[in-house]
């Protein structure tokens, strides 16, 4: 039996790899796009004063976190 790897099957992995490494590569950018927008940060400012509100002076958490989490979800789509 031989032992080893072909060329071929070494081209392939590699070949695999970069692939791999490209689309990870244009979902890093994406987020970094993201995270960097104005609008972005001041919608998570805003959820997390939210938030802060919630644990601070909340009588009904659950009722005060579906707000935030909805205020969420909404900057989420700030820039999509």
């Amino acid at each position: 039996m031989k032992k080893g790897f072909t060329v071929i099957e070494l081209l392939v992995t590699i070949a695999i790899i970069g692939t791999l490494l490209g689309i990870f590569m244009v979902s890093l950018q994406n987020a970094r796009e993201k995270i960097t927008n104005p609008a972005y940060k001041e919608c998570q400012e805003e959820e997390n004063e939210c938030r802060n509100d919630c644990a601070n002076f909340a009588v009904d958490l659950s009722d005060c976190l579906l707000r935030c989490n909805i205020l969420k979800e909404s900057c989420l789509n700030v820039i999509d």
